[in-house]
């Protein structure tokens, strides 16, 4: 199988210099199960589940805004981007963004100024196993920990 699949590439160490994978250099498996996944759900069940996501985006983002020390950022995606105010104000814990998986990273406050003040902003990214109750919960531990971050 590795003679018929197989790439040569200059990276890939051992005498044959092949990668003998469906997508090149990675790993086919994952190629073959969204292929089946897509057969077996179709674009229509594909359209369903993000538009379902895109409704929970929507809710999320509105949760969010409701909270007056949080300003969400445009968004197009079902990830939605949020930073503190006030810059000034203590970050969120270590430990609570890791326990509900919330994902962060520094930014200029203006882009226009890469050296300027940075920012953290946080991110989170809604998937179709997150339901409205989750979001729920989530905005609940947020305002807990904006709280005890004062």
């Amino acid at each position: 199988l590795r003679k018929l699949l197989g790439v040569q590439m200059g990276y890939v160490p051992g005498a044959s210099g092949t990668d003998g994978t469906l997508c090149g250099s990675r790993p086919g498996a994952a190629a073959a199960a969204c292929y089946a996944v897509f057969e077996e759900r179709g674009d229509r069940g594909y359209r369903e589940i993000v538009e379902r996501c895109m409704a929970t985006t929507a809710y999320l983002a509105g949760r969010l805004e409701a909270i007056e020390e949080i300003e969400v950022l445009p968004h197009d995606l079902n990830i939605v981007a949020f930073r503190l105010r006030d810059p000034n104000r203590p970050r969120l814990f270590k430990k609570f963004m890791d326990d509900v998986k919330l994902v962060h990273h520094d930014y200029p406050d203006d882009f226009s100024d890469p050296n300027g003040h940075v920012r953290m902003v946080y991110k989170a990214t809604v998937m179709s196993h997150v339901t409205e109750a989750r979001v729920d919960q989530f905005v609940d531990a947020l305002q807990g920990e904006l709280m005890r971050t004062r």
